[in-house]
């Protein structure tokens, strides 16, 4: 064998050698990576460790596991019962109201559930009629508890319970009739007198006295309607009981000047501008007939400005 023969062979050898030393290097890196069974980690939620039967707890941790469980068990407290109802009471409206009138927004402000509103008025446009808190409570889902909280604030139409009666008693002369309590002037009352009516609770009473100082008065009742966040439904079930008895301040049109008709709430400058004009170049207003002829104020704005005029000279 010659001497290259050799020093190959002697290489080949050195190779192997240096293979196996890493190969058996890797293997004890590998070895110190595995985690030993005594230093096991385990990355599970107490819960799961509770439930787990064959896991040793360890003593140190016994007491840390304990207080955990009552806190848990403190913040999972079920609600009571009346708790419910106290935070269901705090966020309803209290208010008279007439079951058989009675919107469907009105009824939700109640604290009633849509669902339980959209079944009482479906009953009610097929003919049923709430003649007292029985048939109330006959209402599929109607939480009970609720209509007997809103036992002093249910006002039944009484029409159809007397027709059922067999026979009605004869009136006695000398008894004094009931006296019919007058309806609320919306010019003079206050914001307890409209709280008293169905459906209005203490934001829309201020609105509406909101809005009448900005008219300087109401000229008639429909004006609620343009009273903010006021729905029809509302206004239906409180029109019997209000009206304007005292009248609004006028607007003197023959004598007041452009930044007094501007004022007012429901002139704007323009119309201001226009009436003025006509009135140097035709004279005072004689009556409504030539505010109505009047061009450049559309005939809606007219009707909505026509009863706060005097003609007065």
């Amino acid at each position: 064998m010659s001497w290259f023969e050799e020093e190959i062979a002697f290489k080949r050898k050195e190779f192997l050698g240096l293979t196996v030393f890493v190969f058996i290097g890797l293997i004890f890196l590998i070895i110190q990576f595995i985690p030993k069974s005594e230093e096991r980690v385990y990355d599970m939620a107490l819960d799961e460790v509770l439930a787990e039967k064959e896991v040793i707890i360890p003593k140190e941790n016994e007491n840390q596991i304990k207080s955990f469980k009552q806190k848990k068990l403190k913040t999972k407290r079920p609600t009571t019962k009346k708790e419910t109802e106290k935070e269901r009471s705090n966020n309803n409206e209290l208010f008279t109201f007439n079951p058989n009138k009675i919107g469907k927004d009105s009824i939700q402000r109640l604290g009633f559930k849509s669902r339980v509103a959209d079944t009482w008025i479906k009953f009610r446009s097929k003919g049923k009629h709430y003649n007292n808190k029985k048939d109330l409570l006959s209402i599929y889902g109607i939480d009970s508890a609720l209509v007997h909280s809103l036992d002093n604030y249910i006002i039944f139409d009484s029409r159809k319970f007397e027709e059922q009666k067999p026979k009605a008693k004869p009136i006695n002369k000398e008894m004094p009739l009931k006296k019919v309590l007058p309806k609320i002037d919306l010019n003079t009352c206050s914001e307890e007198d409209l709280k008293q009516l169905g459906g209005i609770g203490r934001i829309f009473a201020s609105r509406i006295l909101k809005y009448r100082k900005l008219l300087g008065g109401y000229a008639k009742k429909e004006q609620l309607l343009n009273v903010y966040g006021l729905k029809d439904s509302t206004f239906q079930l409180i029109k019997e009981h209000v009206d304007v008895i005292t009248p609004p301040t006028m607007i003197k049109i023959n004598t007041a000047s452009k930044k007094q008709l501007s004022e007012h709430f429901l002139v704007d400058y323009k119309a201001a501008k226009l009436i003025y004009a006509y009135r140097s170049a035709h004279g005072p207003f004689v009556n409504k007939n030539d505010f109505e002829l009047m061009k450049g104020i559309s005939k809606q704005k007219k009707d909505e400005i026509l009863p706060y005029l005097s003609f007065d000279l």
